[in-house]
C-alpha cells in the first residue's frame, strides 16, 4: 500500500491486494465513544462500552478510456469533479461488554465480549472507476461483517 497527497486529496493504490484506489476526501466524520460502569460496587456488576463511527463514503472518480484522432488511448474522466460521483456513508457500532472478577488482591480475571459492525454494514469502499471495463462499478472492497469476539485477560499487580 502507498500514499500520496495530490490537490484532490489523500490517494491511496492498495497495490497487489486487487482492491483498487481510494481517494480519501471526506466532507465529515464524527466519532462518538463511551464507557458506562453499571453497579461497580456489586459482585455481579460489569462495564458496557461502545463506539459509533460515520464518515461521508470515499469519492468515485468514473472514467473511460478513449482513442484520440492521434491514435493514443487516453484515460479521461467522466465528471468535472471529483466528488461529483460518491460512494455511500458508512455508518458502524461497535459494543463491548466487560465483567472483572477479582481472583485474590492484586490478581483479577476480565472476561470479555466485543461485537464489531454490529449494524452489519457491508458498505463499498471502492469500486472498478474504469468504464471501458466489462467489471465497471463491480465492488473492489467492502467494510468486513460482523464479527463476535470472546475474550480472557488476566491483570496482576
Amino acid at each position: 500500500m502507498t500514499a500520496s497527497d495530490s490537490a484532490l486529496g489523500t490517494i491511496i493504490h492498495l497495490g497487489e491486494a486487487n482492491r483498487g484506489t481510494r481517494f480519501l476526501q471526506t466532507g465529515w466524520s464524527a466519532t462518538l465513544t463511551g464507557l458506562v460502569r453499571i453497579a461497580p460496587q456489586r459482585r455481579w456488576g460489569f462495564s458496557l462500552g461502545g463506539t459509533f463511527s460515520a464518515r461521508e463514503g470515499f469519492p468515485l472518480p468514473l472514467a473511460t478510456e478513449i482513442i484520440t484522432e492521434d491514435g493514443i488511448e487516453r484515460f479521461v474522466g467522466v465528471s468535472r469533479e471529483l466528488d461529483d460521483f460518491r460512494l455511500s456513508d458508512i455508518y458502524l457500532l461497535d459494543l463491548r461488554l466487560e465483567k472483572e472478577i477479582r481472583l485474590r488482591e492484586g490478581l483479577a480475571l476480565s472476561i470479555l465480549v466485543d461485537a464489531f459492525n454490529l449494524t452489519n454494514d457491508t458498505a463499498v469502499q471502492s469500486r472498478v472507476e474504469n468504464l471501458s471495463l466489462t467489471q465497471a462499478l463491480w465492488a473492489q472492497d467492502t467494510i468486513s461483517p460482523r464479527v463476535y469476539r470472546l475474550g480472557l485477560r488476566l491483570r496482576w499487580n
